[in-house]
């Protein structure tokens, strides 16, 4: 799943196991474009929560859930 919009300058793809890839989309600038960037965030990663609430925002019917960080037995 990801978002995009014209609002939005950036993707966010929902990857297995609560991964989320934020692309980052560049601006055309002087007639050159220059390549999108792309971020990965992992459950516990510093960044990872704010892009988590992003995406689930914008998809309620399938949200990334939160990351147990206890080891199942």
């Amino acid at each position: 799943m990801s978002i995009a919009t014209d609002e939005v300058p950036y993707t966010i793809i929902h990857r297995g196991e609560g991964v989320l890839v934020v692309r980052v989309h560049s601006q055309t600038r002087q007639g050159r474009k220059l390549p999108d960037t792309s971020f990965t965030f992992k459950p516990g990663d510093p960044q990872y929560e704010s892009w988590q609430r992003i995406y689930n925002e914008n998809h309620p019917d399938d949200p990334v859930l939160a990351a147990s960080s206890e080891k199942e037995e």
